[in-house]
């Protein structure tokens, strides 16, 4: 009798969260905020979908959400500080709007968090960028010059990335993946691990120190690297294009692939591979 009783307070909570889903007004809002206001600082998360215009003419905040979610938006500025999300923590239908597009002419940091998305494509500055996704956010395009500061972690994502400058710092954890073009005069500095991935396509880098572990991949065949450094361990596997010398270490079950005929100083353990290559020159 109990488990009976037990099932049917379940099935009456399940109907009613049904209907209270039903219930919800799906209807489309929009509003405008923060006209000719400066913010360079962006940041969103709880599934927000923010798109950055670069806008030298005005500077204006376009939200377009569905209607239930009107008393739980938390869209505030603080200073120079653009702050997007949710006062409250919903398991959103899917055919949920909630939708943002950011008018400024200038941004420096962007942080995005919580599955929320980023579209980039827009922008062309030349700025020190600090960028930083987590919790499985993710952001596509983007064209930045001067130095960068990038930050992945818990399953982010950063696809079509264009960055062109003096140096560039970029950092992938937690199974998070980055897939665009570096090109960096100065110092390029690679930390991934814990089974990320990053592609970089058809960049030319001076100087590149890499680490490359736990089970992490990085594809830079198609790059031109004068000098790099870089240690690769617990079953991680890397291909470089290097054109003067390559250093480092390879270890515990690691491959790493080179071309370019760079001299070079690796030390590869028994359990690890350390091959020559032959790949097309990069144009």
């Amino acid at each position: 009798m109990k488990k009976y009783l037990v099932f049917g307070v379940c099935l009456g909570l399940l109907v009613l969260a049904g209907c209270r889903d039903k219930d919800l007004d799906m209807t489309l809002r929009q509003t405008v905020l923060f006209e000719g206001m400066e913010y360079d600082e962006i940041t969103a998360e709880d599934a927000w979908c923010v798109t950055v215009l670069q806008d030298a003419e005005k500077s204006y905040v376009e939200l377009e959400y569905s209607a239930f979610l009107e008393d739980y938006l938390d869209v505030n500025l603080t200073g120079t500080k653009l702050s997007i999300g949710l006062d409250k923590k919903y398991n959103l239908p899917n055919n949920t709007v909630i939708n943002a597009t950011v008018h400024t002419p200038m941004v420096r940091t962007l942080r995005f968090s919580d599955a929320a998305f980023a579209a980039l494509d827009n922008l062309n500055m030349e700025t020190a960028l600090t960028l930083e996704l987590d919790d499985a956010a993710s952001c596509r395009g983007g064209h930045f010059q001067g130095t960068a500061d990038i930050k992945l972690s818990d399953a982010s994502t950063c696809v079509e990335f264009y960055f062109e400058g003096t140096d560039c710092q970029l950092e992938l954890a937690d199974a998070s993946i980055f897939k665009g073009c570096l090109n960096v005069s100065g110092d390029l500095h690679l930390d991934i691990h814990d089974a990320s991935y990053m592609t970089e396509y058809f960049g030319e880098i001076n100087h590149a120190v890499a680490k490359v572990s736990e089970n992490s991949h990085l594809n830079m065949a198609t790059s031109w690297i004068n000098r790099m450094h870089i240690d690769i361990n617990a079953l991680s596997e890397a291909t470089v294009n290097v054109v003067e010398s390559l250093e480092g270490s390879v270890s515990e079950v690691s491959k790493l692939y080179y071309s370019g005929n760079p001299t070079f100083n690796v030390d590869c353990d028994e359990t690890s591979i350390l091959q020559a290559v032959e790949y097309p020159n990069p144009e």
